[in-house]
C-alpha cells in the first residue's frame, strides 16, 4: 500500500497531520481499517512525542501483537445467560481493528434503538472529531466526542475523548457524562474499564456492554463489575476480530453472554430494545 510505504515522512502528531490526509485516507468509509494499525499501538506517541514516525508505530503494534498470549488449548468457557428485559444503555469498547468492527456493527444496527450509546475506542485525541463525524455518518445518528456534564440522550453516540475515561453518573433525575483521568487497571487511556463499571453501577440490569477486537485485557475489570451489578456483556468472535485479545479475555473470565461477529451483535442488541423486541 503506497500510503503506508510513504508513512516515514509523516510525523504522527495532531499538528503535523494535515486534515486533508486524515479525512481523505485514514477514515475513508470504504476502508476504515488502515488507521487501526497506524494510530492505536501506543496513544502517548501521538499526544506527547512528535519525534516518532508512523513506521515506528506500526512496528510497535506488530511487536505487541506478537507478544500477545496464545489462546489456551481446549478451553471452552461457559456463556452466561442473556437477560430478556429491555436495555437502558449500550456501552461499546474497542481497540485494534475496532474502527472497522464499529462500522460493521453500526451499519447493521437499526437507526433507532431507544437508548443512549457510549463508545470507547483506543485512539489519540487529534483523531476523535473526524472519527465522530465518520461514525455518525455510518451509524445514521448523531455522534459527538463526550464532554464533561453532557446528558445522555436516546440514540446519541458519545465517544470517549482520547485523553480521558468516559464514565457516567446520575444527576437531577437524568444521567450525565463524567470524564476522569485516573490510571486504569489496564493502563489504557481511555479505558473500557471505568466506562463499563460506571454504566453497571448506574443502570444495573439495564446495562449492556460490548467488547470488540483489540490487544490486551482492557474491559475485563469493568465487565466484571457490570455483570456483578446485573448487566450483560457480549464479546466479538475470533473469526471476525483483527486481534482476538480483549474479547477473548472477557470470554475466558466467564463474563460473556454471547460471542458473535459485529453484524450479529447488532441483531442481538436490537433484540433487547423496546424499539425492536423481535430481532433476536
Amino acid at each position: 500500500m503506497k500510503e503506508l510505504a510513504d508513512a516515514p515522512s509523516l510525523e504522527a502528531t495532531g499538528k503535523r497531520f494535515t486534515r486533508r490526509w486524515v479525512e481523505g485516507y485514514l477514515l475513508q468509509p470504504s476502508d476504515l481499517r488502515p488507521i487501526d494499525h497506524i494510530a492505536q499501538a501506543r496513544p502517548p506517541v501521538f499526544v506527547a512525542s512528535g519525534t516518532r514516525d508512523l513506521r515506528t508505530t506500526i512496528a510497535e503494534a506488530t511487536a505487541l501483537y506478537e507478544r500477545a498470549p496464545a489462546p489456551k488449548p481446549g478451553v471452552q468457557p461457559v456463556l452466561r445467560s442473556m437477560p430478556a428485559d429491555p436495555i437502558d444503555v449500550l456501552a461499546i469498547g474497542a481497540s485494534t481493528g475496532g474502527i472497522h468492527a464499529l462500522g460493521v456493527l453500526f451499519h447493521s444496527l437499526p437507526k433507532r434503538i431507544g437508548v443512549p450509546i457510549l463508545v470507547t475506542q483506543h485512539l489519540p485525541p487529534p483523531f476523535m472529531p473526524v472519527f465522530a463525524r465518520q461514525l455518525g455518518t455510518i451509524a445514521g445518528r448523531e455522534c459527538l466526542v463526550a464532554e464533561d456534564g453532557m446528558r445522555l440522550r436516546t440514540d446519541l453516540i458519545l465517544l470517549a475523548p482520547g485523553d480521558a475515561h468516559l464514565t457516567v453518573e446520575p444527576m437531577d433525575r437524568t444521567t450525565v457524562v463524567r470524564l476522569t483521568h485516573g490510571r486504569s487497571v489496564s493502563g489504557c487511556m481511555p479505558s473500557l474499564d471505568p466506562m463499563f463499571a460506571s454504566v453497571g453501577a448506574v443502570f444495573n440490569t439495564g446495562a449492556l456492554g460490548v467488547v470488540l477486537t483489540g490487544i490486551g485485557r482492557d474491559g475485563v475489570e469493568g465487565a466484571s463489575r457490570m455483570v456483578a451489578c446485573g448487566g450483560a456483556v457480549i464479546a466479538q468472535d475470533e473469526g471476525s476480530c483483527a486481534v482476538w485479545g480483549m474479547p477473548r479475555a472477557v470470554l475466558e473470565a466467564g463474563l460473556a453472554c454471547a460471542v458473535l461477529p459485529p453484524d450479529k451483535i447488532a441483531r442481538r442488541i436490537s433484540g433487547r430494545t423496546e424499539e425492536h423486541p423481535t430481532c433476536r
